[in-house]
């Protein structure tokens, strides 16, 4: 098992903190302690950075980190019967890995097909969902009646609408 440089790790922490919060909020009511656990989590994935595979997606073991945390902190909690029983955790569990595989999925066909656009029209993607200018700006700037660039817009985003659709049937044809 290879080691993570530090700054290869924060990298990979920083551009997973949502998911890894939005994974704990999902199991707690009180912000308080999705606060607090996210806190926690983050320094136990801090203290065992050692020990993430760098063969695997760093997503998937910060995620089986903060499962392991909250189930810890809702048994520390369930005292009362109140929260979540651990058959509850699990399935909700199982239930958001599902859907993240089906947005990495979907985020998969999404880059094949931007990459099927012309280079004109990955770049007028790119400008405007990419950068930090509103779509009208990214316009004005162009010096492009805004009206004109919406609807250029607008037809790019249903190619590849029509695009990713065709992808996900052709894979359930196979």
């Amino acid at each position: 098992m290879a080691s993570i440089d530090t700054d290869r790790f924060l990298e990979l922490f920083v551009g997973s903190q949502s998911q890894v919060y939005g994974y704990i909020a999902m199991f707690l009511t009180n912000r308080a302690d999705v606060e607090d656990l996210f806190q926690q989590t983050s320094l136990v994935l801090w203290k065992k950075r050692d020990q993430y595979d760098t063969s695997r997606e760093f997503i998937s073991w910060a995620l089986g980190v903060a499962h392991n945390e909250v189930r810890n902190f809702i048994r520390r909690k369930n005292h009362g019967g109140v929260l979540l029983s651990e058959a509850v955790i699990e399935r909700l569990a199982a239930v958001r890995h599902k859907a993240a595989d089906r947005i990495e999925t979907q985020l998969q066909r999404l880059a094949d097909c931007v990459d099927g656009l012309t280079a004109e029209q990955r770049e007028l993607i790119e400008e405007c969902y990419l950068g930090d200018k509103s779509i009208k700006a990214v316009a004005e700037q162009r010096q492009v009646d805004p009206a004109v660039f919406y609807k250029r817009l607008d037809r790019i985003r249903w190619s590849l609408l029509d695009c990713i659709e065709s992808g996900r049937e052709r894979e359930e044809r196979t």
